[in-house]
């Protein structure tokens, strides 16, 4: 299980810049120097963003593998934590902004910390 998180999270991390720079558009003629600088931050910046969802969802799998119920109710409860992880880690960026964050970094940061 732990594997499929990885590949998820990789692969949503990889995505979402491309995603965001489709969705926020460029002026007329973009350099390839500004559309690569602009890949790799949002890239690095939905990693640093996503990495405690990542770490806190590795947990909630382990804690949940360990539940004596059956397959179905360890999926459920897998639905059921993996938004809670996404708000958990949304609450740690706030406390580490100090509550000072605006609307652009939530556009960068919610996709890759739903990357869960």
């Amino acid at each position: 299980m732990n594997l499929h998180i990885s590949n998820t999270w990789f692969w949503a991390n990889l995505l979402h810049p491309f995603i965001l720079l489709f969705y926020f558009g460029y002026s007329s003629d973009p350099t390839v120097f500004e559309l690569f600088g602009d890949f790799l931050s949002t890239f690095l910046f939905s990693l640093i963003f996503s990495l405690p969802s990542l770490f806190i969802s590795f947990l909630c799998v382990y804690l949940i593998s360990k539940l004596p119920v059956s397959i179905m109710g360890k999926f459920i409860s897998w639905i059921v934590s993996a938004p809670l992880v996404a708000g958990l880690n949304f609450l740690l960026i706030l406390l580490l902004f100090d509550g000072n964050i605006t609307l652009v970094e939530i556009n960068f940061a919610v996709p890759a910390m739903i990357a869960v």
